[in-house]
């Protein structure tokens, strides 16, 4: 299992990339406007299972 296991720290790592890359670009692109969108944005970890691979990532619904 350790190859799983370090599969898994592997995505979680990509995913929390993900979550800084996601905030930048908001501020960046001047989108941010009381920060709750950027504020909610969370990495929901890593799945790794036999025949699939899942990364979550959660946020407040935009747009509505």
């Amino acid at each position: 299992m350790l190859k799983i296991d370090n599969l898994k720290e592997a995505l979680d790592d990509f995913s929390d990339k993900i979550i800084v890359d996601a905030k930048a670009n908001l501020i960046s692109s001047g989108k941010v406007d009381t920060g709750k969108l950027k504020d909610t944005l969370t990495n929901m970890g890593a799945k790794v299972s036999k025949n699939s691979i899942e990364i979550g990532i959660k946020m407040m619904p935009y747009g509505a």
